[in-house]
């Protein structure tokens, strides 16, 4: 079971905590006492228990300044910079008046010109982040830092989700087709047998946190009749399912970008590579989670590809959400319908089912991802082109970025693949009702 309160800093030598407004500093945490020091206040002194009594009021807050977990992700260090330069020439603006509507325009359209590898905010956007920004002291790395989902909960909600996925996972993986309203009244009983007092949170709520916090990994686990808990992945709270899966998605996405070249010129620098790239994808359609992904830089779709994808969704030794479905739902492209596929899939003992063309319906599921992934991570990469609409590049806009290599171009897709399988979704339906 994924600890959610493991992710909140215990009451340790050197971590820090907001009291009444003021941050403290424990300096003192044994058996008997937990003592906290502010240079402007002075010292707070607790039990063990009366500390974690007004933890879980919220009396007492844990601090997050990005100190216990300072290393950004790719997409948080972009997120950074574009902050950055838009908040900065705010503050710089002769006008004074930072977050005047004249001043916000003038600033966006001069971006807009002059930068145009950064993705514009709207005006009152900018404003509200100017704002922000000015709360956190203009320190940009914590005011990304402090949008980790993480950082917005109370204890009190993060024990209630513990339970809560406690519920779940006894309910769901020995009884996968049961209905969340029998889940919910095992989650109560849970509540009222650990909370001496308080109300449980209703069934809305419950489904609120099943489908929007509820590890995917937990839901493609609740699929089949038998369970495989591995020794190591049960240390991490994953559990893999036997076979079969039920039906996968498979498509295929031709993205343009410029990656940066293994071999630097002469000079030192690398150049900008204008590199076509194919994107096979597969998606469980009951719980929308990836269960195998391909890059091929050939650029051109092959059976190739497609057998590589099949491999990569079966393989159940490195790939615990992976298995043998028992429907491929296939694009209507070459690749998937050539005859070494075919004759690979006699072996699996599969059926197939083609997509007709221009029928996204036929396969929402991975249609939605690739919209997602264009959305989320392609957009924010430099030299990503999203369309070939015969427009001239100016190359040297493009050379003057940070470039990818086509290994960690691989590196960052794999990343955001697995956020996006282990993150929040907005997906409304449940199987079992």
């Amino acid at each position: 079971m994924n600890n959610f309160i493991d992710q909140i800093p215990p009451p340790t030598a050197g971590f820090r905590y907001v009291i009444l407004g003021d941050v403290y500093e424990v300096v003192v945490s044994n058996n008997t006492d937990v003592i906290l020091y502010n240079k402007m206040t002075g010292i707070k002194e607790y039990t063990p228990n009366k500390f974690i009594s007004l933890l879980r009021e919220h009396e007492i807050k844990p601090y997050f300044d990005g100190t216990y977990k300072t290393e950004l992700t790719k997409a948080e260090e972009i997120k950074v910079e574009r902050i950055r330069l838009y908040i900065e020439a705010m503050r710089a603006h002769p006008s004074q008046n930072p977050v005047a509507n004249s001043t916000v325009e003038e600033i966006s359209n001069k971006l807009r010109v002059t930068r145009p590898d950064v993705k514009p905010y709207k005006p009152g956007t900018l404003q509200n982040l100017f704002k922000e920004a000015q709360s956190f002291r203009f320190n940009y790395t914590n005011l990304v830092v402090s949008k980790r989902p993480i950082h917005s909960r109370t204890i009190v909600q993060i024990e209630t989700y513990e339970l809560m996925t406690k519920a779940l996972n006894e309910v769901l993986l020995n009884k996968p087709d049961i209905p969340l309203t029998n889940v919910y009244q095992h989650f109560k009983a849970l509540f009222n047998k650990d909370f001496s007092c308080g109300t449980p949170p209703t069934y809305n709520t419950f489904l609120n946190f099943y489908n929007k916090i509820y590890p995917r990994s937990n839901k493609v686990a609740s699929r089949g009749k038998d369970f495989i808990e591995k020794e190591y992945d049960a240390l991490v709270g994953v559990i893999a399912p036997t076979l079969p899966l039920r039906s996968v998605e498979c498509d295929v996405k031709h993205i343009y970008i410029y990656l940066s070249s293994q071999k630097p010129k002469t000079s030192g620098e690398y150049s900008a590579v204008n590199t076509k790239l194919t994107l096979y994808m597969a998606i469980d359609a009951c719980t929308s989670a990836i269960l195998g992904c391909y890059v091929d830089k050939s650029g051109n779709e092959s059976a190739n590809g497609v057998l590589n994808l099949m491999s990569d969704v079966i393989d159940t030794k490195n790939n615990p959400l992976g298995g043998l479905p028992t429907e491929w739902v296939f694009d209507n492209g070459p690749g998937f319908k050539s005859d070494i596929v075919k004759d690979f899939n006699v072996q699996l003992g599969s059926s197939i089912r083609y997509a007709r063309k221009q029928k996204g319906r036929d396969k929402p599921h991975i249609e939605r991802f690739f919209k997602t992934l264009t959305d989320k991570f392609l957009l924010e990469l430099n030299g990503f082109i999203p369309k070939r609409n015969g427009k001239e590049i100016d190359l040297k806009t493009i050379s003057r970025q940070p470039l990818l290599t086509l290994n960690e171009f691989e590196s960052e897709l794999e990343s955001f693949i697995q956020n996006y399988n282990t993150r929040s979704t907005n997906k409304k339906t449940h199987r079992g009702e």
